[in-house]
């Protein structure tokens, strides 16, 4: 059987929407903090993939709105790795 683009177009949406979920959960959960790195960097990762997907698919809001998303997210890891650096200091 042969899997075709729309099949892993699909996935990849799939695979960043669930990169989302998972970082959400974890902190819904407890398991995690919202300003851990780990949480920024499941959704940097998971938004840039939905903008990907957001753009093979030409839905240009939520391809911005993933973006925007991923900005955030980019934002916050630079403010932990200066908090960081400055504790260590």
């Amino acid at each position: 059987m042969h899997l075709g683009f729309t099949f892993w177009l699909h996935a990849l949406g799939t695979i960043g929407a669930a990169m989302l979920l998972v970082a959400y959960w974890l902190v819904s959960k407890n398991r995690i903090e919202g300003d851990s790195r780990l949480y920024q960097l499941l959704n940097v990762v998971g938004s840039v993939v939905l903008a990907v997907y957001a753009a093979l698919l030409q839905a240009w809001s939520s391809m911005a709105l993933n973006i925007v998303w991923t900005f955030i997210g980019l934002a916050m890891l630079r403010a932990i790795a200066i908090k960081k650096k400055a504790s260590s200091a």
